[in-house]
């Protein structure tokens, strides 16, 4: 089930926009 805060949900939302940044950068 889908019980995960929003704010979580933004959380893992950052990190992979990071890690996309990262990866770009490489």
């Amino acid at each position: 089930p889908n019980t995960m805060p929003k704010e979580q949900e933004q959380d893992c939302c950052s990190l992979k926009q990071l890690l996309g940044a990262q990866e770009a950068a490489d």
